[in-house]
């Protein structure tokens, strides 16, 4: 039987604000440290370096989209408009995303 070896793991976290300013909850994602992308390393990460690093597939394209829009701070009505959604959707996604991750 093969097995790997382990190996360090890069972990960044990002704090999810409310409308208020107060951290509601952490996100994270894990990445083999055997080779990081220098830019993963840069402030302003395209949702699509996330989207491919995802660990698993508890949240879809358009729901990781959202939460990197969220990371950044954007509230929902510029989210929407980033994104070309209407602000409904945007709030609907936004509550799947937060049922999913409890």
């Amino acid at each position: 039987m093969e097995t790997e070896t382990p190996g360090p793991f890069y972990t960044p976290k990002f704090p999810l604000y409310n409308k208020d300013g107060n951290v509601i909850w952490i996100m994270f994602y894990q990445k083999n440290s055997a080779f990081i992308h220098l830019c993963d390393f840069f402030n302003d990460l395209s949702p699509s370096v996330i989207t491919l690093d995802t660990p698993d597939n508890t949240f879809n394209e358009k729901e990781l989209d959202i939460i990197f829009y969220m990371l950044h701070r954007m509230d929902e009505k510029k989210i929407a408009n980033s994104l070309y959604l209407s602000l409904s959707v945007v709030k609907k996604i936004l509550n799947t995303v937060l049922a999913n991750s409890v």
